[in-house]
């Protein structure tokens, strides 16, 4: 399984199963949408698809060449159902002209996958498939912005549904006038690269924006035809908030989308840098090794041929004492038929007996002149590991007689690689093609590994090529590694050089880190301003709503004093409605004031010891229809608490009780020790019988400036629930609003 691949497409399917989420969560929550939820499907249909393709080496053929094909498509077709959807404003679309693409691009993926695979054929029909469904998309969409429908994200759409047609138009052609055939062991896959699934994460995360930003638009323009259009940034995201939270939703997860495919795309540009350099230091050294060997060859020859025309040892040995060949040389030794040294460097080698070594056997079997290079030993001398370089000595019968020699340290063989310039300077290794024994090791090894053949798939890949590339453990270190190899000339050597997997994660881990870092900046940035237009925007939403309520409330009050001004000489009874006037206004002036306490925290708890049955008995005392309250009571023990803030809880919650239950119902209030989350405390209910405008919203109860339906004929502020709730969490209680088919049933407890 390629794990290149399979990262690629888990970050796209992973990517589009959010996608589907966001689009899911906006459609919840933005009522009149008809394409939302069909994207969000078409997106999970495609996430489905790229998860398969991933693993697709795992399944089988047709799953991967057709299936997984078929449904990227269908995803692609269930999208343009929701583009019909938002242009016709009607929901369950079906795209026949899609599914009619579909049906004639199965039996292409069917031949092309199972009779005669060929990913690249697959390609082109995968592209063309594609364009033809969005090319009805595009000319929808340029035709519903004309209609000005959406306003100017439809256009944005049109374009980026163009920018794909044109895409897969122009990669088909290419496929077709310059095809580039996979290779056999591709044709049934379906490979991919960082590059496609980058751009798809960009049209993606576009397309998803466009069309909620399509559908918030045209709701907001049904909702300002006839009102007066509003400019600035913030204006216009005030109505916005899910869509500037959507989008902000989809830039996160496209930030994150593309950290996914960052990582394997600086993987593998990062590999293909070191490969690179790995290549070049293995040129160098097959260079070398070709320009060393043909010198110490030379030299042997020349030795060879003077010896054969002299026939004088003394004459022979002061011939190579003339010579001045390479550093890494150590000798040149002379040996007879019998395998005795008779000529060397060195002098204490001479009379050695070598008749077992593997250079000696192998000229005196083996007819002809060819130049052996025998594995590597011990010095019976030097006492470390060493190579010689062989050329057989003949009679002129042709008997064998003996061999000539150079013999070079594996250490100076080695140090001279060190001093070529190697870039990635951590592992070469000469090896022969003939028993598979290493001859030079970089670096030089601590243990014996000269003996024991190599078991490597480098031999396999030999086979194939005269170089190329391999990754594989090591087995001289045990570290895995992404080995270069290249054949040195006509020679039984391989020269192979290498890098370890962590040298290449070491540095994208190092990149990874300042993208990542970057990419927070970005989306801190990004977060911290959304935040900020979101609190501004409720900030002037609070602000509208203060005014619409405080106009509202004071506008009958305001107009009663105003007209009692005219008269006179005061009526008693108008007297009465001008006090009660002036009441209301206090009352609603005084919530403000204290919701404004509440906001900013400037509420103060004076606790002190008190009996709930005199507070109670205070509230029913102070309502407007004490004779309408009834009051049920058990034993209470004293409690602890703020008792000016626990008289405006009970008066707010009366009040509301009265005002807007049944006109002559009655208002129940009932207090006995509750404990709660095992604290005790003290539980009062205050229950009464709806009124003619129903029960209130239990998710908007609490809400600042929340009024019920029908709810406005009635002097009030609609912050009277909301402070009772704040001020019961300020006591640490908590104010609750359990209702049932027949009761208005809201309970307060307080720690005692």
């Amino acid at each position: 399984m390629d794990w290149n691949t399979l990262t690629l497409y888990t970050v796209a399917a992973g990517l589009s199963a959010c996608l589907c989420g966001v689009m899911l969560v906006f459609a919840h929550f933005q009522a009149g949408t008809h394409a939302i939820r069909t994207w969000a499907i078409g997106i999970l249909v495609l996430s489905a698809g790229f998860f398969v393709s991933g693993i697709g080496p795992a399944l089988p053929r047709w799953m991967t060449v057709i299936g997984t094909n078929l449904a990227l498509i269908a995803g692609i077709v269930i999208l343009n159902a929701g583009v019909s959807a938002y242009c016709s404003q009607r929901e369950g679309i079906t795209a026949w002209w899609g599914w009619a693409v579909l049906s004639a691009a199965a039996p292409a993926f069917w031949y092309w996958g199972i009779v005669e695979p060929n990913g690249h054929y697959r390609s082109v029909v995968f592209s063309l498939a594609v364009a033809a469904v969005c090319i009805p998309s595009t000319v929808l969409l340029v035709r519903a912005a004309r209609l000005r429908m959406g306003g100017k994200p439809t256009w944005g759409m049109a374009l980026l549904f163009g920018t794909v047609t044109l895409w897969m138009l122009g990669r088909a052609t290419l496929l077709l006038v310059a095809p580039n055939p996979q290779p056999p062991d591709l044709r049934g896959a379906n490979p991919t690269t960082w590059v496609t699934v980058f751009w798809y994460i960009v049209l993606m995360s576009l397309t998803v924006i466009g069309m909620m930003w399509m559908e918030a638009n045209r709701i907001r323009m049904r909702q300002l035809e006839h009102t007066r259009p509003v400019f600035g940034f913030v204006e216009y995201f005030r109505k916005k908030l899910l869509l500037l939270w959507g989008a902000v939703s989809v830039l996160v997860l496209g930030v994150f989308g593309e950290m996914g495919i960052a990582y394997p795309a600086f993987y593998q540009m990062e590999r293909a840098r070191l490969v690179s350099a790995a290549e070049h230091e293995n040129d160098s050294f097959v260079e070398y090794t070709l320009r060393l060997v043909s010198q110490v060859d030379t030299i042997l020859l020349a030795v060879r041929g003077f010896h054969g025309q002299t026939h004088s040892l003394q004459d022979t040995q002061t011939f190579v004492q003339s010579l001045s060949f390479d550093k890494v040389i150590d000798s040149i030794d002379l040996v007879d038929a019998a395998g005795r040294i008779i000529l060397s460097g060195g002098s204490a080698a001479v009379g050695e007996w070598v008749d077992d070594h593997d250079a000696f056997r192998f000229h005196r079997s083996t007819p002809g002149d060819p130049l052996f290079i025998s594995p590597v030993d011990q010095g019976r001398i030097s006492g470390g590991p060493q190579v010689r370089f062989s050329r057989r000595l003949t009679h002129a019968d042709g008997a064998f007689n003996g061999l000539v020699w150079a013999t070079i340290a594996t250490g100076a063989f080695a140090r001279n690689y060190q001093t070529l310039g190697v870039e990635t300077g951590k592992f070469a290794a000469l090896l022969s093609t003939q028993d598979r024994k290493p001859r030079v090791l970089v670096p030089e090894p601590s243990a014996d590994p000269w003996q024991v053949p190599l078991e490597s798939p480098l031999w396999q890949a030999l086979g194939q090529a005269a170089s190329g590339i391999y990754e594989h453990l090591s087995p001289f270190d045990h570290i895995s590694r992404i080995f270069v190899y290249r054949k040195v000339g006509d020679l039984p050597l391989v020269m192979v050089t290498g890098f370890t997997v962590d040298e290449v994660t070491e540095v994208v881990h190092a990149r990874m880190r300042w993208l990542a870092g970057t990419a927070l900046a970005i989306l801190v940035f990004t977060l911290g301003l959304a935040f900020l237009f979101t609190l501004e925007a409720r900030r002037r939403n609070d602000q509208d709503r203060f005014m619409s309520m405080l106009s509202h409330e004071l506008r009958t009050p305001l107009s009663l004093i105003r007209m009692s001004l005219g008269i006179a000489r005061m009526p008693a009874a108008i007297k009465i409605q001008v006090e009660r006037a002036v009441g209301d206004m206090n009352a609603i002036i005084e919530r403000c004031l204290l919701s404004d306490r509440l906001l900013h925290q400037r509420v103060i708890l004076a606790l002190a010891t008190c009996q709930i049955e005199e507070i109670l008995n205070e509230a029913r005392s102070a309502s407007v229809a004490p004779e309408r309250l009834r009051m049920r009571m058990k034993s209470l023990p004293p409690c602890l608490t703020d008792v000016q803030l626990l008289r405006v809880i009970l008066a707010n919650l009366i009040d509301n009780a009265f005002k807007y239950g049944a006109p002559e119902g009655e208002v129940d209030l009932r207090a006995s020790v509750v404990p709660w989350k095992r604290r005790p405390g003290i539980g009062i209910e205050v229950i009464n019988p709806p009124g003619p405008f129903g029960m209130p919203d239990p998710r908007r109860v609490f809400e600042k400036y929340y009024r019920g339906p029908g709810s406005h004929g009635k002097t009030g502020s609609g912050l009277g629930l909301h402070i009772a709730a704040g001020l019961a969490k300020k006591l640490h209680g908590r104010l609750s609003y359990r209702p049932t088919t027949e009761e208005v049933r809201f309970e307060l407890w307080i720690p005692l």
